[in-house]
């Protein structure tokens, strides 16, 4: 976990990561020369140089939403749960000129894009990071209050709308500037002529419903929230995203009981008794389609909300990037062909990178039996196996392919050369597929990878 320098570090480490990759050209044309600054309130406040630089500004911080109260998975419960930040940094330009302006703002905003995950590796020392801790950054508006273009003052909330229901006939209410009497009891709603004129609130939408679980799309590689809308479908199943960005159950079949039930929920069926099968997909490509399933009821018990299968704990359903994925400047990149020893291409293969039986990376394949297996926070050098030498820029490990013949995908090559995708493609249980790794169909091959390393593989699996 980090320590109290996590918030210079994430700054100071963007600024590096912009300095040592800022290019000489671009498009065959020469670059301006630029400096990169990490500032300070008071900095700002000051003279500003003339000369070309990005600057970096810390302006301000707020507890994340989505991990106030989550532990990792492998901490102890009574560990006290890490605090999440949402730290907020405004990049700004500044030149004698506007060409060399725009081109070095829009240059650091397309280098942030490409390249939105910093790990252990390029993050700055002081902090104390962990190997398995990454900072994601996340392009953001700035926010401001909308404000009375007359008065200058923020503008109040609109009220809560009625419906008033009047006596046939009834002449309309008026505004006679009268009061209600001051009677000591409120009022049961309007007062008209000295008459009292009660409300009648139609029911529009129930507010009550119960949640019977939620899910949070991560990135599989950083463990980060997606934070963003995926496709989630479940047979019998109502499932929505909340303004938290966390998929809400509202509604199965088999849990129709429960729905209207808050204070004792049914005893039948037993916790955990039932499986929802989901299907998800990315709207955008970047992650590929699979499946999942939730046990269901969750533990609707406060006592238990640290547990996994807590109501008020969200499950996590980490997602595996697409080959045309982004990946981060110090990943190890594995770009790995699955294919059959017969020739064809195999989708919905779970690859694994291990090391002395710890997982340090896990991918699938596509339709093609193409798979991006990326693998963070290999460190750029460690100390050496080899007694010939004291450290190394790479590691020892053992790539490992699973495929199921009976949920994955087998497509002819001449269909993959012709980029004719299937009618219906490949989605694979990873947690599945993991679980009967002895019984299934795979292959290994002994590696060495290294930060900042891309390879190309091709492993070929013996089917039955």
């Amino acid at each position: 976990m980090a320590n109290v320098f996590a918030l210079h570090s994430v700054g100071s480490s963007i600024v590096t990561l912009l300095r040592n990759s800022y290019p000489a050209e671009e498009a065959g044309r020469p670059m301006p020369g630029c400096s990169f600054e990490l500032v300070s309130s008071g900095q700002l406040a000051g003279e500003i140089e003339e000369t070309t630089h990005l600057s970096l500004y810390f302006y301000r911080v707020t507890v994340n939403e989505h991990s106030r109260s989550s532990r990792r998975p492998a901490a102890a419960s009574d560990t006290p749960a890490p605090l999440g930040l949402d730290l907020h940094f405004l990049l700004s330009a500044w030149a004698a000129n506007p060409l060399d302006e725009l081109v070095t703002l829009a240059w650091a905003m397309r280098q942030l894009h490409q390249f939105p995950v910093l790990d252990a590796s390029c993050l700055s020392p002081e902090a104390g990071w962990d190997s398995s801790e990454v900072i994601q950054v996340i392009p953001a508006e700035l926010q401001h209050r909308r404000r009375d273009a007359h008065l200058g003052r923020p503008r109040p909330g609109l009220p809560a709308v009625g419906v008033l229901r009047c006596p046939a006939r009834a002449p309309r209410p008026r505004n006679t500037g009268r009061r209600q009497p001051a009677s000591g009891r409120a009022a049961p709603g309007l007062w008209h002529g000295g008459r009292a004129m009660s409300f009648v609130f139609a029911e529009r939408e129930r507010v009550e419903t119960r949640v019977l679980g939620a899910l949070r799309c991560v990135d599989a590689v950083t463990g980060t929230p997606v934070g963003r809308a995926m496709e989630l479908h479940a047979d019998g199943a109502d499932i929505l995203l909340n303004r938290s960005g966390l998929h809400i159950i509202r509604r199965v079949d088999a849990l129709a009981a429960h729905e209207a039930s808050f204070d004792t929920p049914p005893a039948l069926p037993a916790i955990g008794s039932l499986q929802l099968t989901l299907t998800v997909s990315d709207p955008l490509g970047v992650y590929l389609p699979r499946r999942a399933t939730l046990a269901l009821p969750r533990d609707p018990d406060p006592a238990n909300s640290a547990a996994p299968n807590s109501l008020f704990r969200p499950a996590e359903l980490p997602l595996f990037p697409s080959p045309s994925a982004p990946v981060a400047v110090n990943w190890a990149v594995l770009r790995v062909s699955v294919a059959a020893s017969t020739g064809e291409s195999l989708g919905g293969a779970l690859l694994r990178v291990l090391r002395n039986g710890n997982v340090l990376g896990q991918g699938l394949s596509d339709w093609r039996g193409e798979a991006l297996v990326p693998v963070a926070g290999v460190p750029v050098t460690t100390f050496s196996e080899d007694e010939n030498s004291v450290v190394s820029n790479e590691i020892d490990v053992v790539l490992q392919v699973i495929f199921d013949p009976a949920t994955g995908q087998r497509t002819p090559a001449a269909q993959v050369r012709n980029g004719r995708p299937p009618a219906t493609l490949p989605q694979v249980d990873p947690l599945a597929l993991e679980a009967a790794a002895n019984t299934l169909p795979g292959t290994t091959r002994n590696i060495a990878i290294a930060a900042r390393r891309v390879q190309t593989l091709t492993l070929s699996v013996p089917l039955p």
